[in-house]
């Protein structure tokens, strides 16, 4: 990357942090209220970073009402006790700070709610970098990444070629794309190498340090 831009957005889970325990432990509780099982929770994985009602849909036919109860008992769960079965990915504090010191500007945009990825970055004490986050709102169904980037660009009077969107999934690679921004692809989180260079992101990066090296030169 020859100039960096002034606008870093990251993902959330995958880029910044490990919630993979969390995740799928909600998903585990909801599926056990609705008397539904999962013979491979591994699979689960393969869902992260797309809206939460794909997983539900996809793999268990669910839709209307039942829909409706799968993401509240997934939340219930997830609000009182996924959110901190977590944990930060080693380097990543420091590449943030680094940013911040070189007069960059660092949003959080993510398909999970707002409320949740708050409270994360609370958590991990790392909300104080941040200029916004940008999340879905406790509807049923999340929002989608290229929607929530382009409503960052329009409200932060944000230029498409002055931001770079980071994530792991090909949602942050086309997400970037139908805005026609910069991404880079994180290879250490939970999208295959396959996945990621499949969307065609602009930069591929397979550690932490990395992304660190690329970003901070």
């Amino acid at each position: 990357m020859t100039v960096i831009p002034d606008n870093i957005l990251f993902d959330l889970d995958g880029t910044l942090t490990d919630p993979k325990e969390g995740i799928i432990n909600s998903y585990i509780y909801a599926l056990n209220k609705l008397q539904l099982k999962e013979s491979n929770p591994e699979a689960i994985v393969d869902y992260f970073g797309a809206p939460l009602h794909k997983y539900f849909e996809e793999k268990h036919g669910l839709d209307n009402d039942k829909l409706d109860s799968a993401i509240k008992y997934y939340r219930e769960y997830y609000s009182d006790k996924g959110l901190y079965e977590n944990r930060i990915f080693d380097g990543i504090e420091k590449l943030i700070k680094n940013l911040i010191v070189t007069h960059k500007s660092v949003y959080l945009v993510t398909v999970k709610p707002t409320v949740f990825a708050v409270q994360i970055l609370k958590h991990f004490n790392l909300l104080r970098y941040f200029q916004n986050i940008y999340g879905s709102d406790l509807s049923t169904i999340n929002d989608s990444k290229e929607n929530l980037i382009k409503k960052l660009l329009m409200t932060e009077n944000i230029s498409t070629g002055n931001a770079v969107m980071i994530g792991d999934r090909e949602f942050d690679m086309n997400g970037a794309k139908h805005n026609m921004m910069q991404s880079i692809a994180v290879g250490y989180g939970f999208g295959s190498e396959e996945e990621l260079l499949a969307a065609k992101p602009d930069f591929f990066v397979k550690s932490v340090k990395d992304l660190s090296d690329l970003l901070c030169k």
